[in-house]
């Protein structure tokens, strides 16, 4: 599925992809601004890529959707679930703000549609919730999630379909 006039591909997850998307992963999460989350809760966060075959093996598990820039790099992806939850929505820090995250969250929406699924969820770092919540995604509960020293804070949101 093409998004012209931005000339970006959504589409399946290739193995290929996997260390492309590990990458932009840690980058998304250390981009994040610091009145979201500390240096520290950042860097735990993206610690959790360190093991690259752990990811390779999630990523051939999960099938997560891909966004690919014009010259064919992956660019964002998002990893979903039949039952419409999203559990990683990653895009590029160079691509943000470009509306990869809007054609990559309708792709979701669109899979997730045709499966019979009949709400999007999501547990939102504090940094996406404007984005979320721009799309249609209503804040619930509050979460704390543990990370060796840290504590994360994110919130389940969600979006009936």
């Amino acid at each position: 599925m093409t998004n012209a006039p931005y000339c970006w591909e959504v589409r399946p997850f290739q193995p290929d992809d996997a260390s492309q998307l590990v990458d932009i992963f840690r980058r998304a999460v250390l981009a994040i601004d610091d009145c979201f989350y500390t240096a520290l809760e950042r860097e735990t966060w993206a610690s959790s890529a360190d093991d690259h075959e752990v990811f390779q093996q999630r990523f051939l598990s999960t099938k997560p959707l891909v966004v690919r820039s014009p010259n064919n790099c992956p660019i964002g992806f998002a990893e979903w679930r039949e039952d419409g939850y999203i559990d990683c929505f990653y895009i590029d820090p160079q691509w943000q703000g470009k509306k990869v995250a809007s054609a990559l969250l309708l792709a979701v929406e669109a899979a997730v549609r045709e499966l019979g699924a009949t709400r999007l969820y999501a547990n939102v770092a504090l940094n996406a919730q404007g984005f979320f919540s721009s799309h249609g995604f209503i804040k619930g509960s509050t979460n704390s999630i543990k990370r060796n020293a840290s504590v994360l804070i994110n919130n389940t949101m969600y979006k009936p379909l």
